[in-house]
């Protein structure tokens, strides 16, 4: 049986982060139309041995999640031993940014003469943004809020940027993982009526936020798949963010935010079987018949 093999930035297994819901969602719905199978790691997962999560979906799907430090050679083995089992052929490998999976994809590309995939986004002429669960949404014209999501490592930064936005009358709502967040719990001290902190979310309540939004504002300069996190809401981040040419808007300093909110214009959102569908498309892969 020959099929997709998709290396994940974050899984519900792996991740303590709302964007591993999401990607469980997704596979979900690609396993009813192709062979797949998610494989994730976490190598700081507080686990105090290597473990790892397998999960089956249904017939085509299955997802496989490592935590803890494995060696790279170790986990190839796991894998190829659980392909085995199965009697699955990886034919395509949609690669992520993180060192590790490009050693995997390497390593595959030689063993089976797999076609290898691009990180998402594909193309800066066809962006391809992540769904939503289905669930009816409205955001109305005059809305004045906005979602700011927040990494560990950028607090300070978000806290600044959201005070500077309560102050300009918007709704900020600040969802993620941040740590620590003393600097944040202080802004919204300071604006209990406009600063909100949605801290750990589950992938649904990010979603409500989200979809509620005016915009979605990022701070991470990593090259993650943040950029696919659209949802309805134009996506505004750094101009040094190193996917900036995504984004719907940028900016070089927060201050200049106030002035570029109000001119974007949300798009629509994709419902997961959209997605999966533009998915197949961008990769070329056709369903089995």
């Amino acid at each position: 049986m020959e099929g997709l093999v998709w290396l994940l930035p974050a899984a519900e297994a792996t991740h303590l982060d709302p964007l591993g819901e999401l990607y469980d969602s997704i596979l979900r719905t690609l396993s009813q139309r192709i062979p797949v199978w998610g494989l994730a790691w976490n190598p700081h997962f507080p686990v105090s041995k290597k473990t790892y999560a397998l999960t089956a979906w249904n017939a085509h799907g299955r997802f496989i999640g490592f935590r803890g430090a494995w060696p790279t050679k170790a986990l190839q083995k796991e894998v190829e031993q659980l392909w085995r089992w199965e009697n699955f052929q990886p034919r395509w490998l949609l690669l992520g940014r993180a060192r590790w999976m490009l050693a995997l994809g390497r390593r595959w590309r030689r063993q089976y003469a797999l076609t290898l995939l691009p990180p998402l986004p594909l193309s800066e002429a066809q962006p391809l943004y992540l769904p939503y669960s289905g669930l009816p949404m409205e955001r109305s014209e005059t809305t004045r809020q906005v979602t700011l999501l927040v990494s560990p490592s950028q607090v300070e930064e978000a806290a600044f940027l959201a005070e500077l936005l309560a102050l300009s009358q918007w709704q900020v709502y600040v969802v993620g993982t941040p740590a620590p967040i003393t600097p944040l719990r202080q802004a919204a001290n300071r604006f209990r009526h406009r600063l909100h902190l949605w801290v750990g979310p589950s992938w649904l309540e990010a979603e409500l936020a989200l979809a509620a939004s005016w915009a979605c504002i990022t701070l991470s300069r990593q090259p993650t798949e943040e950029v696919l996190v659209r949802l309805g809401a134009p996506w505004v981040c750094p101009k040094a963010h190193p996917l900036a040419a995504y984004a719907q808007a940028v900016y070089t300093h927060p201050t200049e935010l106030p002035r570029i909110l109000p001119t974007l214009t949300p798009p629509p959102a994709l419902t997961p079987e959209r997605f999966v569908q533009n998915l197949l498309s961008h990769l070329k892969i056709s369903s089995p018949a």
